[in-house]
């Protein structure tokens, strides 16, 4: 059971999160008539073909090691459309962007995955 994000099909810009045990909480919303946010890299094939104004924005809360947080900061800092998949809650090739993350430190519960991290994606439905 993983999640998967990436940048293009670049292997150094994507990250591979194991669900299994790891996966501390999870969370959907949609919205509806939701401006793009100044983040969003604003070109035409974004606005006409991806924006649609109704989004999902989901959130987990993990576990990741060092490198895995490190990867996934660097691909929020890039603000770029990636592709999304989730095989636990069946999505796959989905476009989203990293709306928000937070990290805590968290290594005297979890040496190995000390990080406790909260991402928020933005999915155009």
């Amino acid at each position: 059971m993983t999640v998967t994000l990436a940048y293009g099909s670049c292997p150094s810009v994507s990250i591979t999160i194991d669900t299994v045990g790891n996966l501390l909480e999870f969370d959907s919303t949609e919205s509806n008539n939701v401006a793009v946010p100044s983040w969003v890299n604003q070109s035409p094939d974004i606005d006409n073909n991806v924006w649609t104004r109704k989004i999902e924005e989901i959130t987990y809360v993990v576990r990741l090691s060092d490198l895995d947080y490190k990867k996934l900061r660097d691909l929020q800092n890039f603000h770029a459309l990636l592709t999304y998949n989730d095989d636990v809650f069946g999505k796959v090739d989905e476009q989203c962007w990293i709306n928000n993350l937070e990290a805590e430190y968290a290594g005297d519960e979890n040496s190995a995955l000390p990080w406790k991290v909260t991402l928020t994606l933005v999915v155009p439905i």
